[in-house]
C-alpha cells in the first residue's frame, strides 16, 4: 500500500487528508499526464476519489488547474 498523501484545503477552508497511489492519474491544465509526486503546496487541483474504509479517501484522478469563479459557483454555491 502506498503512503503517498495529499492534504487538501477545500474552498470551505476545511482540510482533508487524501491518499494517492500508482493507479491515481494526474493531469495538467492541457490534459497531459504527469507524476503525482510533482504536485506542490499551493497547487489548485480537482480530485475524483473513492472511499477506502470508513475514514480514508483515495484519489482516482487529480486535475491541476485554476479555480475560476464559475467553477466555484458550479460546484459549491447554489444561488436558488
Amino acid at each position: 500500500e502506498s503512503k503517498d498523501q495529499l492534504v487538501l484545503k477545500l474552498p470551505t477552508e476545511v482540510t482533508e487528508l487524501m491518499l494517492f497511489n500508482d493507479k491515481t492519474r494526474c493531469i495538467d491544465e492541457r490534459g497531459k499526464s504527469f507524476a503525482c509526486e510533482k504536485l506542490r503546496a499551493g497547487d489548485t487541483v480537482f480530485v475524483t476519489s473513492t472511499r477506502k474504509g470508513e475514514d480514508t479517501r483515495v484519489a482516482l484522478r487529480i486535475r491541476k488547474g485554476p479555480m475560476t469563479v464559475e467553477e466555484v459557483h458550479r460546484k459549491y454555491v447554489d444561488f436558488e
